[in-house]
């Protein structure tokens, strides 16, 4: 159907593509009105890789707590609320800057060695009240993808938002990291053909736009090879290019 809980998904499932594409990491801002399922929907889309409710990071994580969680995934995606940043004193801009950058803060050793953590994951936040105007003249605004979310229905009309379908099923993106793993040369030429002339095109997003292409292109491919038949996501694809727009 082309809505933005797609969107979410190729942003999930292109994080598995950081590392071995040297992408830029990216931050997802759900904001809008409250009850919309934003949170339900970025659960929903990092649990094609694990059962997600057991890591969304809430008021009770601490500013190291978030870093590590981040660091530890090695490319899974993740959500983060609110509530997780205000409790750790985490703020919105430095988490968006640390994500794009793929480093965490660099901390002393007793030995007088430096210890970095390694942070390459696309990571959700969802919020109700983000100050977007003051994010962006911090110049993160290439860094990061902002949605506006009035009603569940700009998610999707496929089911309902009380139905948590990421309690019940989770980690089929096993399947997408098996095939990426087996086609990786073949997925790289793609998306190379598909960037091409993005640095021109989209100027300061470039990076945004190669990140949520690489998850488009896998999905395409692994469905193309399991239906036996051309898969393209026409109403997603237009979508995104929307919102890179």
């Amino acid at each position: 159907e082309g809505k933005l809980l797609g969107v979410l998904l190729v942003v999930s499932t292109a994080s598995i593509f950081l590392k071995p594409f040297k992408l830029q990491p990216l931050t997802v801002i759900l904001s809008g009105n409250p009850s919309a399922g934003k949170t339900s929907a970025a659960l929903f889309a990092t649990s094609l890789f694990y059962k997600s409710d057991s890591l969304l990071l809430t008021a009770n994580n601490t500013k190291v707590g978030v870093e590590l969680t981040m660091a530890d995934l090695n490319s899974m995606p993740l959500v983060i609320d609110e509530g997780a940043l205000l409790s750790s004193n985490v703020d919105l801009k430095h988490l968006i800057f640390m994500v794009a950058s793929g480093k965490g803060r660099t901390r002393g050793r007793k030995d007088l060695t430096v210890d970095t953590k390694d942070i390459q994951s696309n990571i959700f936040f969802t919020s109700e009240t983000t100050d977007i105007d003051e994010i962006k003249r911090a110049g993160t605004f290439r860094r990061m993808l902002y949605l506006v979310i009035e009603r569940w229905e700009d998610f999707t009309e496929v089911f309902d938002k009380t139905y948590r379908a990421h309690r019940y099923y989770a980690g089929c993106g096993a399947d997408y990291i098996r095939f990426a793993v087996e086609n990786l040369d073949v997925i790289e030429e793609r998306l190379a053909i598909e960037t091409e002339g993005f640095g021109a095109k989209y100027s300061d997003i470039a990076g945004m736009a190669e990140n949520l292409y690489a998850g488009i292109v896998i999905l395409e491919l692994f469905y193309s090879e399991r239906t036996n038949k051309s898969v393209v996501f026409n109403a997603l694809r237009q979508t995104i290019n929307d919102i890179l727009e």
